[in-house]
């Protein structure tokens, strides 16, 4: 009896374990050539951006002296509360103004080269039967003008644009349920407090949380689960809060973030040509394999469906257009990642057609 009784409880302790992993984590693994590329890539971009953040020379009226004296002022709101508490702790320990930016930019570069990777991350999720594009657009990404500035300059858009990455991907990778597995009770408790703070970096990126309601939502549905639909939709309201919170005290969420580097001519046009080239890369890879079947397998071995994938598509084009309408300059920046991926998708599309492969 008593034998019984622990059993009982070791299963009972068990299932808490199991409860506390993660089912949106996915190991890196370099025997694939799509992984060893990213990794490759990643370690180019962060040596590059270091070196270069290193070498270039500091203004005395920069905007990167402005931005370290509203730190040291004590004034972190008007750079975004969360990118100016991690650079007065990283800067405190330096008492010299010029050492203390450079090592804000190995913090840009390192946010940066996160920018390129979680990109290609995102393409894994919304295109599993062509891995082979991942690669490239996380190149396009590496290679626009306004990354390159953001990974080698101490300017806190970089952060506004990871969480807008950072974010995005797991709402896909929910929706499309890529490892095979529901989230857990974890994955929506982290979900739901990254769209949280992610107030705290950028107002703009207050769509996020509803976008996470929707993927949770379908997600749940696709078994006949409404208590963890319901438990997606609280999930997503948490991470809606602080943005309720403070319009309901009649204010912004959050200043507007400050500009704290203004982007050259030369880096405005690549993005607007960018942003074109992905919406209607968007649009042609839609049109041409839109419906076609996904023939990719989740993480444990189940195939992934057809529909999932779609809906995870349509939640990374739903942000993109969605942050564009916005029509603030730093839309394109945080839009980027589907951007890239929509341009590489309607070219391969396009290519494949005019050679024939498509059928």
């Amino acid at each position: 009896m008593g034998s019984g009784c622990n059993d009982v409880a070791g299963m009972k302790i068990a299932d808490s374990r199991v409860e506390l992993k993660s089912h949106l984590g996915r190991a890196i693994d370099p025997a694939y050539s799509s992984n060893r590329q990213i990794l490759q890539l990643s370690r180019t971009l962060l040596a590059a951006a270091g070196l270069a953040g290193l070498l270039r020379p500091i203004h005395d009226a920069g905007p990167e002296r402005a931005l370290l004296a509203a730190l040291q002022a004590g004034d972190r709101s008007q750079y975004g509360r969360m990118y100016g508490w991690v650079a007065r702790l990283l800067t405190a320990p330096f008492a010299d103004p010029s050492l203390q930016i450079r090592v804000l930019r190995g913090y840009n570069a390192l946010l940066s080269v996160s920018v390129v990777f979680t990109t290609w991350a995102l393409a894994r999720e919304v295109l599993p039967d062509q891995a082979e594009l991942a690669t490239p657009a996380a190149a396009l990404i590496a290679l626009q003008p306004a990354v390159w500035q953001l990974a080698t300059s101490a300017d806190p858009r970089a952060l506004e644009v990871l969480c807008s990455n950072g974010l995005l991907l797991p709402i896909c990778r929910i929706a499309s349920r890529s490892t095979g597995m529901p989230p857990t009770m974890l994955d929506y408790f982290l979900v739901a407090a990254g769209s949280a703070s992610g107030e705290l970096i950028a107002p703009e990126l207050r769509p996020l949380p509803w976008l996470l309601a929707l993927a949770t939502g379908y997600d749940a549905l696709r078994d006949g689960d409404w208590r963890r639909a319901l438990l997606g939709a609280g999930a997503a309201s948490v991470g809606a809060l602080p943005a309720l919170v403070q319009r309901r005290h009649g204010g912004r969420s959050m200043p507007q973030l400050a500009q704290v580097h203004g982007m050259p001519t030369g880096a405005q046009r690549a993005l607007h040509a960018l942003m074109i080239v992905g919406l209607l890369g968007m649009v042609v890879a839609l049109a041409l394999d839109g419906q076609a079947v996904v023939r990719s397998e989740a993480d444990n071995g189940d195939p992934l469906a057809t529909e999932a994938v779609q809906v995870a598509r349509g939640l990374a084009i739903s942000w993109a257009a969605l942050r564009l309408a916005q029509r603030d300059d730093r839309a394109v920046l945080d839009a980027l990642a589907p951007l890239c991926i929509g341009a590489v998708a309607g070219i391969a599309a396009l290519a494949q057609r005019i050679s024939g492969d498509g059928g």
